[in-house]
């Protein structure tokens, strides 16, 4: 979504499937980055960006400290050095879509 432009991939999705309606998740723990890149979204319309070779996060939500001072659940701190650091995927899409309403 962050890679191809929100607004691309939601009117991609409906132009070319008629979805609707999508289920975003907030986390990405790897993949396959064996697979060339030839193999990999070639139709997005979009340039396909090399995964192997950059550093990402694996939560593309903003995390609240406060709700998890208590606890042991953490992710790594995400700093500036990680592609999309100042983006909140979840905010991001929920603005686009009730724009679009």
């Amino acid at each position: 979504m962050l890679d191809e432009g929100i607004e691309h991939l939601l009117d991609l999705c409906q132009e070319t499937a008629s979805i609707d309606t999508i289920f975003t998740y907030c986390y990405s723990y790897g993949g396959d980055v064996r697979k060339p890149l030839a193999w990999l979204a070639t139709d997005h319309g979009v340039p396909v960006i090399d995964q192997r070779t950059r550093k990402l996060p694996n939560v593309w939500v903003k995390q609240h400290e406060q709700y998890w001072k208590n606890t042991t659940l953490r992710h790594p701190k995400v700093d500036s050095s990680f592609a999309y650091h100042y983006r909140d995927l979840f905010t991001e899409m929920s603005s686009r879509c009730v724009l679009a309403r």
